[in-house]
């Protein structure tokens, strides 16, 4: 049994380490070094004891590195299974619309809309990026083609306002010159490789003729020469 401090002596336990008044260090000397020892002997066993019971209540770790090079077994099934994920990432991917997709083609209402579109396709970026939207629009035929892609981009209101020459009393307005009657004709050729500019010009008049007849054209008033 060790000696008994007196009542006098005023002691803190700080981070393992005891420490005395100035007034009691010379007469009662501690052994700072096994007081630390001992406590962090204390504080090794309490923990070892800790894991051992953890790793009998969950068993042994699983081994999650994946060390190389690997057995062919284990390879081939990294290999599947990322194969798997790559094949549901494209089919996600072919489920959203592409941006130059002809869903994303914006329908001109009215002159103001031509107008800004005209503009728009002095730029060799944009007008590249409208032929490739208007050639994947398709068609039965060059003439079905034609229709649609002019369907899309116009609305009979608007359409009315043009024919292909500005010939006529109406005083139309001639599409054939147009940035955006070029892309039309660029786009059909793209589609199918046999159309001529000829056969889609006759195509592109026939379906402006007809455009004040069709729902929201604003009905014919007299005879149109294209």
């Amino acid at each position: 049994m060790g000696t008994k401090l007196p009542t006098r002596a005023i002691s803190t336990i700080t981070n393992n380490r005891v420490i005395f008044d100035k007034f009691y260090l010379s007469d009662y000397e501690i052994d700072q070094t096994k007081i630390l020892k001992s406590s962090l002997g204390s504080f090794s066993e309490h923990s070892n004891r800790s894991s051992a019971i953890e790793s009998r209540r969950t068993g042994p770790r699983r081994e999650t590195d994946v060390r190389f090079p690997m057995d062919m077994a284990k390879f081939q099934k990294k290999v599947l299974t990322k194969l798997v994920e790559i094949h549901m990432e494209v089919r996600r991917l072919g489920r959203s619309e592409p941006p130059l997709s002809s869903t994303h083609i914006q329908q001109l209402e009215t002159m103001e809309d031509f107008a800004r579109e005209e503009e728009r396709l002095k730029d060799k970026q944009a007008f590249e990026s409208l032929v490739l939207q208007l050639a994947r629009i398709g068609g039965k035929d060059v003439r079905d083609c034609v229709h649609r892609i002019l369907d899309r981009l116009f609305t009979n209101r608007l359409m009315a306002k043009f024919n292909m020459k500005g010939k006529g009393k109406k005083q139309k307005l001639p599409l054939e010159m147009t940035k955006t009657y070029e892309a039309i004709n660029a786009a059909v050729m793209k589609w199918d490789k046999d159309a001529t500019e000829a056969t889609i010009k006759h195509h592109a008049a026939e379906h402006l003729k007809h455009a004040p007849g069709r729902k929201g054209g604003g009905g014919h008033t007299g005879v149109e020469t294209n």
